[in-house]
């Protein structure tokens, strides 16, 4: 065994950092609520948009249907039926064959 001290190094201060027990409670409060408001709010999205997709299949079912016995008549361009998938126009302007460009509305 060697007889010569080993170099060590030097001993640093106890930092102690004082948390109150209320702090510690509000900041576990806070992120377990706001856990559940965000996955809340996540639910309902995802129920929001099977609702909408189901509403969009019967009501594409019951045009289907009405077109059958309607006696195979397809309204393109019925205008008084709401639809759950409104049709959206675009704003950009469309080039005509002479080359000038038109809005459509």
């Amino acid at each position: 065994m060697s007889t010569a001290q080993q170099k060590l190094p030097p001993k640093e201060e106890d930092h102690i950092i004082e948390v109150s027990m209320k702090h510690v409670v509000l900041a576990f409060g806070g992120i377990v609520i706001g856990s559940i408001a965000i996955g809340t709010g996540i639910s309902f999205a995802r129920d929001y948009a099977k609702y909408k997709r189901q509403k969009a299949m019967i009501d594409a079912a019951g045009q289907l249907l009405s077109t059958l016995f309607n006696g195979g008549e397809i309204q393109w361009n019925e205008q008084n039926k709401e639809s759950s998938s409104p049709k959206v126009t675009s704003r950009k302007p469309v080039k005509s064959l002479d080359g000038s460009a038109s809005v459509s509305s």
